[in-house]
């Protein structure tokens, strides 16, 4: 049986893992410094992607649909996860090889035991490019929840009405 484990970087797998667990309801600050086996440079790369892949979570879900052609495809949590870091690393890092982003994501989701669902990620990464998109509308393009646009004009109004004495 081939070791699968040995294909995918400790960062990425580190960076995936916790991934998985804040979905479930962690927090991914406690959840990397807990990684105490991962070497610094490792560590500083499982960061990066933790903590870029949260950041632009909403863009990220918009290019997986762009990319993929679909409309909101139904995906595992496993894929949709590989695909926001493989996404991420693709567009965002200008020091990760592409080559590398693809072919560990694709190893991550078999890991998962979504053996099924590699080619589609396969063939969805080998389409990302850096190009610039356009968004789909303001939240999306600056990556912030809806609702927390929505509420900003209304405090940055308070904030800034002079007081009346």
């Amino acid at each position: 049986m081939e070791n699968l484990q040995s294909k995918v970087s400790p960062a990425r797998d580190a960076a995936f893992r916790i991934l998985k667990r804040v979905h479930g309801g962690g927090y991914a600050s406690d959840l990397l410094r807990r990684e105490t086996k991962l070497d610094p440079r490792d560590a500083a790369l499982a960061e990066t992607i933790v903590f870029g892949t949260l950041r632009y979570q909403s863009q990220l879900d918009f290019l997986i649909q762009l990319f993929s052609g679909r409309p909101q495809p139904k995906l595992d949590e496993e894929v949709r996860i590989a695909l926001r870091m493989a996404i991420y690393q693709l567009r965002y890092l200008d020091r990760v090889p592409a080559h590398a982003a693809v072919a560990e994501s694709v190893e991550l989701v078999k890991r998962a035991h979504k053996r099924s669902a590699a080619p589609f990620v396969n063939a969805v990464l080998r389409k990302v490019h850096r190009r610039p998109v356009k968004w789909p509308d303001l939240a999306t393009e600056l990556s912030i929840p809806a609702w927390m646009l929505e509420r900003w004009p209304a405090a940055i109004w308070r904030r800034s009405r002079p007081k009346c004495r």
